[in-house]
This record gives structure tokens, sequence and C-alpha cells, in this order.
């Protein structure tokens, strides 16, 4: 499974905020700021059980979603965010763009369990 680390989701935030171009890098504080935000949406996302990657390696399939959530959640500590309530709404469709790789669908087959 190809995977991308915690320096590659802190770009793809900056660039998606328009704050550095493709051929510059986050700061350290930056990325730092970002990390720490990551971590924090990890814990809810893992609550509310969407998540099953590791902190250090986000799956390729979920990326861009994760990356949007943080991007949304990071655009305040950078004068560009909106009010609590505005962030709630748009953390809506991209939460389902996330549950739509991590859950899968009822198959409505039986199931027959053999105990030994």
């Amino acid at each position: 499974m190809t995977t991308r680390t915690t320096q590659q989701l802190s770009k793809a935030v900056m660039e998606k905020l328009a704050l550095v171009d493709a051929n510059a890098d986050p700061s350290a504080a930056d990325h730092a700021m970002i990390a720490n935000r990551y971590t924090e949406l990890m814990d809810v996302l893992r609550d509310e059980d969407l998540c099953y990657w590791s902190n250090a390696a986000i799956p390729l399939l979920v990326f861009s979603g994760v990356s949007d959530l943080v991007a949304l959640h990071c655009m305040s500590a950078f004068g560009l965010g909106g009010s609590p309530v505005e962030i709630e709404a748009n953390e809506i469709p991209i939460k389902r763009r996330i549950r739509k790789h991590t859950k899968k669908p009822y198959s409505h087959e039986d199931i027959t369990a053999d105990d030994y």
C-alpha cells in the first residue's frame, strides 16, 4: 500500500492554503503546528472509527481527504479561517469522502459460524 508521510501532509496543507508554492517547503514551526493538528484530528477520526492507519503512514487513498480536513482546521492559525459553524459544515463532506474508503457496505450474505 502506498503511503504518505506527515512531512508530505504539511506540504500539501500549505499548498491547499496557498501559503507555499510547489517548490517550497513549510517552515519547521509550520510543520510542527500542522503535525499537532493532524495528531488531534487522528484522535477524533479514531473515535469516530474512520481511520485504520498509523499517524506516520497516511494511505494514498485517503490522503487527499485527510489533507483537506487538516487544512480546514489549520486555516484559522494562518488567519484564513471561518467560524466554528462553517468549519463543522465543511467537515461533513470531507469526512464522507474518508468514510467511503474506510467503511465497507453490508453484503447481506449469511455467515455460518463453526464452534469447535
